[in-house]
C-alpha cells in the first residue's frame, strides 16, 4: 500500500499572526505542531503575490522560468494589460510528476487554476471559475460536489461590502473545503489543497485582532482533524502578511513627474461628481443580488470608466485610461515598474528608492533593483524594476486619484516571510527552520519517492525528516528537465484555447 501525503496550503498565513495566537493557547491543533514537529518561515518569491507564488510552489520554480510577475502583465507592444491565468501556465506541477508515476492526486482550490486540467486523479479549480462552468476534471465531479457537499467556489458576500454576512461566510466555506479534503482523502495518495480566502481576512481585518483570532480558531480545529491520521502532512503559505497603515499609488507619483501620462476619464470624474464610485455600486448590486447581472449588461467602457472610492482606476481598467505614447514608466502589477526607455532604468531606480513618506520622512521601499539581477536573464515579459514596499505602507497600481496618498481600504499586505509546518510519523519533533517555496515540490517528490526534474529551483529539506524515517533510507533520484512534460502542459493549453 502507498504511503499518503497530505498538503494544506494556507494562503497568506504567517507566523507574525499565528505564533502570538499559539503562545496566548488559542490554536491548540498548530500548538501541537510546533511542539510535535517542524514549523519556521518558509521565504516567497519575488513578488510575494498569490500568482506567481502558489505557481513557484505547485512547479518548483522562480518567477523567470514560468514568465509570471503577477496577476497581470502588460504587452508593451500591443499596448495591453492581460491576466495571467492557468491556460497561461507552460511548467508541469507536483501532481503531473506524480500521476506519471502512478500515484492519484487531488488538487483543490488553487487560486491560479482555472479551467481545469486532466491529471492522475480530481482536480477542483478555485476562484477563477464561476459556477455555471466546467470547473472540475474530471467534469463529472462538479455535479457530485454539488450533490454531496452543496459545493461553491467562491462566497457570495465580501468581507469590504458586508463584514458580518462576509465573515459567517468565510467560517462556513473554511469547514466545507476541509470536509471534502477528507472526503477526497480516500479517493487519492496525494491530496493537496489550499485554505484561500483566510488571506482576505488579513487584508481587510488585519487590525481586527478578535476576527483575525476567530478566523484562525476555525482552520485550527478543522486542521486538528488530519493530525491523528498517521499520514505525514505539510502546511505551507504562499507569502506572509503584514500591516498597513496607509497606501502610497506608484503610478500617480509616475504622472506628477512625467514619466507616465494619461488620457482624461470625463464619464469617470462625471460619475464621481453625483457620487457614484466602484465601492457604493458594488455594495449596491451585491445587497440586491444585482452583480452579475450588472457586469453582464454594462457596456464594458462604463466599467472600465467607473472610479474606485478614492478616485483611482484599478489594474484591469488602466490600458485604455493611459497614453502611450507619452508614456515613459508604468506598474500594471504590484512590485514590477514596465519602461519604454531602457535610458533611465538607472535614474529612475535611484529615485523611487529616494521616495519618502511626507509625514514621518522615512523612505517607502524597504529595496529597488533591476529585475534582471533578480531573476539572471531578461525576458518581454519581464518588468524592468522591482521594489518591496516597507511594512506599514501598501504601493497601490491604480491611476487617477487627488494626491500621490490615498484612502487605504486594506489593513494587511502582502510581506516575504510565509510559513511552513510538517506533522507526521516521518517528521522531526520540535525542529524550526528556515526555507523557500520552492523547496516544497523536491522534498514532496522525495517523499514520494518519485524523480526530481533537475530544473527545479529548490532543495530538499532532509533536515525536517526523523533519523530513522523511511524517507532518509535513499538519497534523492534526480532526472533531466522534463522537456516531454512541458510540451504535454503547452498541449492542453492550447486545447482549452480551441487553437488545436
Amino acid at each position: 500500500m502507498r504511503t499518503k501525503l497530505i498538503v494544506i496550503g494556507l494562503d497568506g498565513a504567517t507566523l507574525k499572526i499565528i505564533e502570538p495566537l499559539v503562545k496566548a493557547g488559542h490554536l491548540p491543533n498548530i500548538q501541537k505542531i510546533f511542539e510535535n514537529g517542524v514549523h519556521g518561515v518558509l521565504h516567497s518569491c519575488i513578488p510575494p503575490i498569490s500568482c506567481p507564488s502558489w505557481l513557484c510552489y505547485s512547479t518548483g520554480k522562480n518567477p523567470e522560468k514560468l514568465n509570471f510577475y503577477g496577476w497581470w502583465t502588460l504587452d508593451r507592444t500591443k499596448h495591453d494589460i492581460y491576466f495571467n491565468d492557468y491556460t497561461r501556465v507552460k511548467e508541469p506541477e507536483i501532481w503531473d510528476y506524480l500521476g506519471d508515476n502512478g500515484i492519484k492526486c487531488g488538487v483543490m482550490n488553487f487560486p491560479v487554476h482555472f479551467p481545469p486540467r486532466k491529471i492522475n486523479g480530481l482536480m477542483i479549480c478555485g476562484m477563477q471559475a464561476s459556477e455555471t462552468q466546467e470547473y472540475t476534471y474530471p467534469s463529472e465531479l462538479k455535479n457530485e460536489l454539488k450533490e454531496k457537499f452543496d459545493y461553491y467556489i467562491e462566497p457570495r458576500h465580501r468581507l469590504r461590502l458586508d463584514p458580518e454576512k462576509a465573515f459567517e461566510e468565510l467560517k462556513e466555506l473554511f469547514k466545507l473545503r476541509f470536509k471534502v479534503a477528507q472526503w477526497m482523502l480516500d479517493k487519492v495518495d496525494f491530496l493537496n489543497f489550499v485554505i484561500f480566502r483566510i488571506d482576505e481576512v488579513s487584508h481587510e481585518k488585519y487590525h481586527h485582532k478578535e476576527i483575525v483570532k476567530e478566523a484562525w480558531q476555525v482552520v485550527d480545529e478543522e486542521i486538528g482533524k488530519f493530525l491523528d491520521l498517521g499520514i505525514n502532512v505539510l502546511f505551507n503559505s504562499d507569502h506572509g502578511f503584514g500591516p498597513v497603515n496607509k497606501a502610497f499609488s506608484i503610478n500617480k507619483w509616475f504622472e506628477d513627474n512625467n514619466y507616465l501620462a494619461t488620457k482624461n476619464n470625463k464619464l469617470g470624474k462625471a460619475m464621481k461628481i453625483v457620487g457614484l464610485n466602484r465601492d457604493r455600486l458594488e455594495k449596491f448590486a451585491t445587497k440586491h443580488d444585482l452583480l452579475p447581472l450588472l457586469k453582464k449588461v454594462t457596456p464594458e467602457f462604463v466599467q472600465k470608466s467607473v472610479l474606485e472610492i478614492d478616485g483611482t482606476t484599478s489594474n484591469q481598467r488602466m490600458e485604455s485610461m493611459i497614453d502611450w505614447e507619452r508614456t515613459k514608466a508604468f506598474v500594471a502589477d504590484a512590485y514590477g515598474v514596465y519602461l519604454f526607455d531602457d535610458s533611465i532604468k538607472e535614474k529612475l531606480i535611484s529615485e523611487i528608492a529616494s521616495i519618502k513618506d511626507l509625514e514621518t520622512g522615512e523612505h517607502v521601499m524597504e529595496w529597488v533593483r533591476d529585475a534582471q539581477e533578480i531573476y539572471g536573464r531578461k525576458t518581454k515579459e519581464m518588468p524592468d524594476i522591482i521594489y518591496y514596499p516597507k511594512e506599514g505602507t501598501r504601493v497601490i497600481t491604480q491611476l487617477g486619484g487627488e494626491g500621490q496618498w490615498v484612502q487605504q481600504g486594506w489593513e494587511g499586505d502582502h510581506r516575504d516571510e510565509g510559513i511552513i509546518m510538517a506533522y507526521g510519523p516521518d517528521f522531526r519533533q520540535g525542529l524550526r527552520i528556515e526555507s523557500n517555496i520552492v523547496d516544497l515540490p523536491p522534498t514532496i517528490l522525495f517523499m514520494m519517492d518519485v524523480p526530481i526534474p533537475k530544473d527545479m529551483d529548490g532543495k530538499v529539506l532532509t533536515e525536517i525528516f526523523k533519523e530513522e524515517s523511511k524517507c532518509l533510507k535513499n538519497q534523492p533520484k534526480y532526472q533531466g528537465a522534463s522537456e516531454e512534460r512541458r510540451l504535454t502542459s503547452a498541449v492542453k493549453s492550447l486545447k482549452f484555447k480551441g487553437k488545436v
